[in-house]
């Protein structure tokens, strides 16, 4: 056993709710790989993107890049860029309307 301790409870309950908290991730992060992951946090408790929505983009952000579905071995994607540029203005328009939808700044 390790001496660290873990409020799981305490965040999820953050990230779950605290839709500005993710969005304030988001916005402090320099990695697009992170930018992605916190983007589908996002797009899990919103319905910015409707069925009807969905495009080939959707599908890119969660099924390519997906934690999940890495390769054991890989670069480090927060040293080394991954992802392509217009993934990550695709992602920054999303928080953008997610930002004035739900008021947040």
């Amino acid at each position: 056993m390790t001496s660290i301790q873990f409020a799981y409870q305490e965040w999820y309950e953050r990230v779950k709710n605290g839709s500005s908290y993710i969005v304030s991730c988001y916005e402090q992060s320099e990695s697009a790989y992170e930018k992605l992951q916190f983007l589908r946090i996002i797009l899990e408790e919103s319905d910015l993107l409707s069925t009807c929505d969905k495009t080939i983009m959707t599908r890119f952000a969660d099924e390519t890049y997906h934690i999940g579905g890495d390769y054991l071995y890989q670069l480090d994607p927060c040293a080394f860029q991954q992802v392509p540029n217009y993934v990550e203005s695709w992602c920054d328009d999303i928080v953008a309307k997610y930002k004035t939808k739900h008021q947040l700044d």
